[in-house]
């Protein structure tokens, strides 16, 4: 395919968070100055890396002026959505694709975007999941069996849709308010898409690309060790993810997924009482008293009863299927 030219095209702003991916980002700018497509901006934004991300950065901005390296603002919170808000804030772009910085998009990966984005609000594309040296481990396409909410909720083996999947018209996430939640720390790009699929269900126009235009790298990082540095956050975020599923599942009549996440949370409950994380037990009893169910209220009590006496009776527990 030629590369298109700049004059016809509207511009396209790939937004990257990073932090301290010196030794993969590289192949990712690669793969991005590789485009057929070729009116794109590259918004890199930094997370707080300590490693030598803003040099690599540097000797690419010196190779092709669409690059951009900026340091996330303290005003924005620290962690990947604050980066990605930024980073959306300072876009330029009539279209929005945020990605990853470990990740690799084949050359076609804006050009079949653009090119079939049409009259719809959002392209879906499908993707390869790969190991560390880029070698295939799967590829994943996009079925919808449901509706495009019910389908994401339940993160079945035919929707498995990432951010990097999306290429979204930015007039779409203005008029909507659409922004990352800058509180939570997993489940992020989850979090998003369930409020943007569950508010925008009836009037969503979209369109999915069976044609796999990236590589979604799978390896061994700090996860895990951030994991548990971090386990208070984590568990919030959790939380809060689990709670929005439930009262969209409760809302939409999503029967066995609400029982799913009820089954969730009441694990996350129980951890938080033998963690004796109060402050996450506040916001379970904050969220039970929205329900507003006399069911929800006991349970919210009995759970700050729990706490204080420090224990996890399963006979209380078990009131999280009542809900």
């Amino acid at each position: 395919m030629e590369k298109m030219e700049n004059k016809v095209s509207p511009l396209v702003s790939i937004i990257i968070p990073t932090y301290n991916r010196a030794d993969l980002i590289g192949e990712t700018l690669d793969s991005i100055i590789g485009q057929t497509y070729q009116n794109w901006e590259c918004i890199v934004v930094d997370d707080g890396s300590t490693d030598h991300t803003e040099e690599i950065l540097s000797s690419y901005i010196k190779k092709d002026n669409r690059i951009s390296y900026h340091k996330r603002p303290s005003v924005y919170k620290s962690g990947g959505n604050g980066a990605r808000n930024y980073g959306f804030d300072i876009s330029k772009g009539e279209y929005i694709n945020w990605f990853d910085s470990d990740d690799v998009m084949v050359d076609t990966f804006v050009s079949d975007k653009i090119n079939n984005i049409k009259n719809n609000d959002i392209i879906i594309c499908s993707h390869f999941t790969v190991n560390s040296e880029l070698e295939i481990i799967k590829r994943y396409d996009i079925v919808i069996e449901n509706n495009i909410l019910y389908d994401y909720m339940i993160w079945g083996e035919n929707f498995n849709v990432l951010t990097p999947s999306i290429l979204f018209k930015k007039e779409f996430l203005v008029k909507g308010s659409f922004k990352f939640n800058e509180k939570i720390l997993r489940g992020q790009e989850a979090e998003f898409l369930i409020n943007i699929f569950s508010k925008t269900i009836n009037i969503l126009k979209f369109e999915i690309i069976n044609k796999p235009l990236f590589y979604y790298r799978q390896h061994s990082n700090t996860k895990t060790f951030e994991y548990n540095k971090q386990l208070n956050k984590f568990n919030y975020s959790l939380l809060y993810t689990f709670f929005q599923k439930y009262f969209i599942s409760k809302e939409f009549n999503f029967l066995l997924l609400k029982n799913d996440t009820l089954f969730h949370l009441k694990n996350l409950s129980i951890k938080v009482i033998k963690e004796r994380e109060f402050k996450n037990l506040l916001f379970i009893c904050e969220q039970l008293l929205k329900i507003r169910t006399p069911e929800a209220i006991l349970l919210s009590s009995s759970l700050i009863g729990l706490f204080l006496i420090d224990k996890t009776p399963k006979i209380i527990l078990n009131k999280w299927e009542k809900l």
